[in-house]
């Protein structure tokens, strides 16, 4: 259905407050000036376009942990703007980004709403206009990706899941590259049943020639790692230890071939 947000105010938001994901994005649920609740799917001009949810429907949301009811966190009213929704972001968002500095980069792109901070099991919950917002979001992820290959490339493989956890999570969709090289940490850091899951995962929500292009990165980056491993003067990438159990949710062509030793120095001086 469709509905006008004219006196529309923020009920809640489509998703648990303390997930394990640094980042997470969650759809608004709104309560209309007639005291209808909708959950918005997507936003057509300035109308809000999504599903009539009952009271008792949110409630049930909100007791199995799949969605949260803005008034459990915060006694302010909300007003609704084209483009509303909620990033929660964890604690282990804030090694890449402080709170501060979410909150004065969401304001200086005009997406900043209100925020809620620190509670026992979550950091920083931010209501914020997308429209807005999303191209700091698309930037964090790109920096992000590479902050975690410079990790990487210095064998820094603790920071270096972390960061590329980051990266993956903020990006919209998915990228073969992100999820090759977030994969590829988590193997380094010994939780291959965890690495062979976002891969499994990535393949199955996507087509063949991503599953493809995801596997040949994945590839590409092993010899990158192996190979400046080499020009460190250690030894190459060692095999995985015994993997971890339990996710959180959840060939190289020649091309790639003839781009190795570029790539390998690219890198290589992004870690300098």
């Amino acid at each position: 259905m469709k509905c006008q947000i004219q006196g529309a105010t923020l009920a809640g938001a489509m998703r648990m407050l303390d997930g394990g994901a640094p980042f997470a994005r969650a759809a608004a649920i709104i309560r209309t000036p007639d005291n209808a609740l909708v959950r918005v799917q997507r936003w057509e001009g300035d109308e809000a376009v999504g599903d009539l949810l009952g009271d008792e429907d949110f409630d049930n949301f909100v007791a199995s942990k799949q969605a949260f009811r803005w008034s459990d966190i915060s006694d302010e009213t909300v007003p609704v703007v084209p483009h509303i929704a909620v990033w929660i972001l964890q604690a282990g968002f804030e090694a890449f980004k402080p709170q501060d500095d979410v909150v004065a980069e969401t304001a200086g792109k005009r997406a900043f709403l209100t925020c809620v901070r620190a509670q026992a099991s979550w950091a920083l919950v931010i209501a914020v206009r997308e429209d807005m917002g999303n191209p700091l979001r698309d930037e964090w992820a790109t920096r992000a990706f590479d902050r975690a290959w410079q990790h990487a490339a210095k064998q820094e493989w603790s920071a270096a899941v972390q960061v590329a956890d980051i990266s993956f999570v903020t990006t919209r969709g998915l990228r073969p590259e992100r999820t090759a090289l977030y994969a590829l940490a988590l193997e380094m850091v010994g939780q291959k049943t965890d690495s062979e899951a976002v891969l499994t995962m990535a393949a199955e929500s996507r087509d063949a020639a991503f599953g493809l292009e995801m596997r040949e990165r994945l590839a590409e980056y092993r010899q990158i790692i192996d190979t400046i491993a080499r020009l460190h003067g250690g030894p190459p990438r060692d095999p995985a230890p015994p993997a971890r159990t339990g996710v959180r949710r959840l060939g190289i062509s020649p091309d790639v071939h003839r781009a190795r030793s570029h790539a390998v120095r690219s890198f290589y001086n992004k870690a300098a």
